[in-house]
């Protein structure tokens, strides 16, 4: 099946691109969509593993528009056609 992952800045500088396509098997989870995404664009991978050790800086998971928590990215299936936001945080004073 195919998924349409849309990635907000910093990401989308990082991959060149603000939208990829990505191939997934039948019923994957966001967690092994984001495996996927890590082996096409490795430097991805380090940004979005470099979020976790840095407090406030995460990522986060939206699909369809509908926010997965960080602990629910194993279990969250996803479908055909599904798109699957990665955005930061929105910081502000």
């Amino acid at each position: 099946m195919e998924i349409t992952v849309k990635l907000g800045e910093p990401l989308s500088q990082i991959v060149g691109r603000s939208q990829v396509s990505l191939e997934l098997s039948e019923d994957a989870s966001v967690t092994q969509a984001l495996e996927r995404l890590g082996v096409a664009y490795p430097s991805l991978a380090a940004a979005l593993a470099g979020a976790d050790s840095r407090p406030g800086l995460s990522f986060q998971y939206f699909v369809n528009r509908k926010w997965v928590r960080d602990e629910e990215l194993a279990q969250h299936r996803l479908k055909a056609r599904d798109k699957l936001y990665i955005l930061a945080p929105i910081v502000g004073g």
